[in-house]
């Protein structure tokens, strides 16, 4: 028998069939998904004779030229305030932006009326992972058959892909 070492061992590609939605494994999918594959390659080539060209390293180079440009924009404007010439469309401004912030703590003091209908409360799965792996919870507890009607934990399902 052949020990396995790090070099000799393949990692097995994952196995999908428990949450496939409709597999058929239709040939024009099959087609498809070679064509993308196809067209990946082909990109990474063109990628590896752009990086040969001296018109992509002056590309690149005005990448830089523009967001040192930026930073200078942006010191002068520190230093001198914003530029606003609305007839021609240029700008160069510094603005003041608003987000809004709840303190929950001070609603519930002044308006304890209210909080049912305005503070919401919410499981934090990581804690409630925690108990389930000290054992003081069991997922049938709280999904399961013995849960009935009253699931703690259910499962909304939805879609994606995954195209490689």
């Amino acid at each position: 028998m052949i020990k396995e070492t790090k070099e000799t061992k393949t990692k097995k590609n994952p196995d999908y069939s428990k949450t496939i939605v409709n597999q058929t494994n239709a040939d024009e999918v099959k087609t498809e998904i070679d064509t993308l594959a196809e067209l990946k390659l082909d990109l990474e080539q063109a990628r590896k004779i752009l990086k040969e060209m001296p018109e992509y390293q002056e590309f690149l180079g005005l990448g830089v030229k523009i967001a040192e440009q930026t930073t200078k924009v942006k010191d002068a404007i520190d230093k001198r305030g914003s530029y606003q010439d609305i007839e021609n469309g240029v700008y160069g401004l510094k603005y003041q932006t608003k987000s809004t912030e709840y303190n929950e703590q001070s609603f519930m003091a002044r308006y304890p009326q209210y909080v049912p209908a305005v503070i919401v409360q919410r499981i934090n799965p990581d804690a409630l992972k925690g108990l389930i792996k000290g054992k003081l919870l069991t997922l049938d507890e709280l999904e399961g058959p013995s849960a009935g009607n009253d699931s703690v934990i259910t499962y909304k399902t939805g879609e994606r892909y995954y195209i490689k």
